[in-house]
């Protein structure tokens, strides 16, 4: 065997009880990273596919586009601009949808369109109420939009063959006690609700959906909310998502109407997790900092108990760039010992939360469990950072130990 590594491997057997808490504290460094990488990128990664599937690609709105800034002077030389929010006269449904729906069918890159009508209502069940979000739909071109079929939930009945049938978002029948098959009353206006029966439950897995969404068909909700010729918008499906933005703005080139891609309807909750990223960015950097300085004060305090043994090395003819090899190494061993630890650690972590029961209490998520990922890049560059945070920690003692005088330390000796 080769010296540095003989040596190497010597020290960290002779010293086991340091070496493993030194590599226990990498250990738990790697395994913290990778968990914490593995919950947060899978409830992004849960929350992007649930938007994708179970909300329209691009929104076509009544809304015109095309018209030109304004800003209006008030008194004390301010000016406001009035540009960022069409007037409420330009804030309209979109009538003959009809047509503008197989106008929009026609753009490249768009795989289906269909017709969607949403207003504000009360939604009734017995005693107690709730305010809720109806959305008129077609089931049949829904299902051709949005991933409908497969997310329904207890369904009793087809949407499409009841005409007052209703589907209502999981966490609002959860929140109400509403069974399956039950009646309820839905309120748009003094004049204007409609008793209707519960045929299915839909689970989306955005809370901000499945707390107040009630789906019925359109022609429901166009007589409910006294809107009889026309629909709020126009929900499109594309062939490529991460395309939506450009698709959009064909969509407005076409129809004159305002078109919003999932991206900049979401584009709030993309903002938390960019913070949500930063944040963690700096914990983690702490953690490999702490790591880093528990293998750099266990190497000074092996190479302080090996000081003579230093000493004969050199004294022998071992020279400085092998003695740093040799604290290199255990230094590296190390890192290794504990990045393969952590890697088994944060396996059986993420094993256990990816099935620990959840109480539906997440602000983004109404899933059962934490979502995480598996993705063996989250394993792996923890563990890399690991091993590179071991070498960079290992460089101050391995200089400390190369400039040892071989004549000093064995004349001082004991």
């Amino acid at each position: 065997m080769r010296l540095p590594p003989f040596i190497a491997f010597r020290h960290l057997r002779y010293n086991l009880r340091s070496t493993l808490l030194t590599a226990g504290g990498v250990a738990l460094g790697v395994a913290v990273m990778t968990i914490m990488a593995s919950l947060l990128l899978g409830l992004q990664s849960q929350f992007v596919t649930n938007v994708v599937e179970s909300t329209p690609n691009v929104t076509v709105e009544g809304v015109a586009v095309g018209t030109t800034p304004r800003t209006v002077a008030v008194p004390g030389d301010v000016v406001v601009d009035l540009s960022r929010r069409p007037p409420p006269e330009e804030e309209r449904g979109i009538t003959a949808y009809r047509q503008r729906i197989a106008l929009v069918e026609r753009v490249p890159g768009v795989l289906a369109a269909a017709p969607v009508l949403e207003g504000d209502a009360i939604l009734r069940y017995g005693t107690r109420g709730q305010p809720v979000r109806i959305t008129g739909i077609v089931p049949e071109q829904q299902a051709r939009t949005v991933i409908w079929t497969p997310r329904l939930r207890q369904q009793r009945d087809q949407l499409e063959l009841t005409p007052n049938g209703v589907v209502l978002g999981v966490e609002l029948a959860k929140n109400l006690g509403i069974p399956p098959g039950s009646r309820v009353t839905v309120i748009a206006g003094p004049e204007r609700q409609e008793r209707m029966r519960v045929v299915a439950f839909y689970h989306s897995g955005i809370r901000l959906v499945d707390e107040s969404a009630v789906y019925m068909n359109l022609n429901t909700a166009q007589t409910l909310l006294d809107r009889p010729s026309e629909v709020s918008q126009i929900a499109v499906r594309v062939d490529q998502v991460d395309d939506a933005p450009a698709i959009a703005r064909r969509i407005a080139s076409a129809t004159g109407l305002r078109a919003r891609s999932w991206q900049e309807v979401n584009a709030s909750f993309f903002s938390i997790f960019r913070i949500q990223n930063t944040m963690t960015s700096v914990m983690l950097s702490f953690i490999v900092v702490i790591a880093g300085f528990g293998i750099t004060n266990g190497l000074i305090t092996l190479i302080l108990e090996k000081q003579r043994e230093i000493g004969i090395l050199k004294a022998l003819g071992t020279t400085n760039a092998r003695v740093e090899a040799i604290f290199l190494l255990e230094g590296l061993l190390m890192g290794l010992l504990g990045a393969v630890l952590g890697i088994g650690l944060a396996a059986l972590g993420v094993d256990y939360l990816d099935n620990l029961p959840l109480a539906g209490e997440g602000q983004l998520s109404t899933e059962s469990t934490f979502t995480m990922l598996r993705n063996p890049g989250v394993y792996i560059v923890p563990a890399m950072i690991a091993v590179i945070a071991s070498i960079v920690a290992s460089l101050l003692p391995v200089r400390q130990a190369a400039r040892y005088d071989p004549v000093e330390i064995i004349r001082s000796a004991k």
